[in-house]
């Protein structure tokens, strides 16, 4: 039953997969570093941390989990769910490239309590 709740949530992360996969990867990540340079500790550099760590589950799902702890614990500091709860599912997306299933299930039920708790 848990698992048949996770279904959309792994449909969302193969959407993420096909639509960052049609944009050159390596470009994208370039521009979003570039952009994290010059950003400040708000939402706005959660939601590139978070970006980040999406695009490299695909290609170096090590690089994405540090982009991914980045972004949970500033999205903490600042006390937005909605951010921790993104920047969860994209750690368990990173883990779920490694193979690291348990983890992977860990961080995607945790997202899933933030974001039924905040509507």
């Amino acid at each position: 039953m848990m698992l048949r709740n996770l279904i959309p949530l792994f449909l969302i992360i193969s959407f993420n997969y096909s639509v960052y996969s049609q944009i050159e990867g390596q470009q994208l990540i370039d521009s979003l570093l570039q952009e994290l340079e010059y950003s400040g500790a708000d939402t706005n550099k959660v939601n590139l941390l978070n970006d980040l760590s999406f695009n490299y589950y695909i290609i170096n799902p090590n690089e994405g989990l540090k982009f991914g702890f980045d972004g949970l614990n500033l999205a903490k500091k600042l006390g937005w769910k909605k951010g921790k709860a993104s920047m969860l599912t994209a750690i368990g997306s990173n883990y779920f490239a490694l193979s690291e299933i348990d983890s992977a299930l860990y961080y995607f039920i945790e997202s899933k309590n933030i974001s039924e708790q905040i509507g």
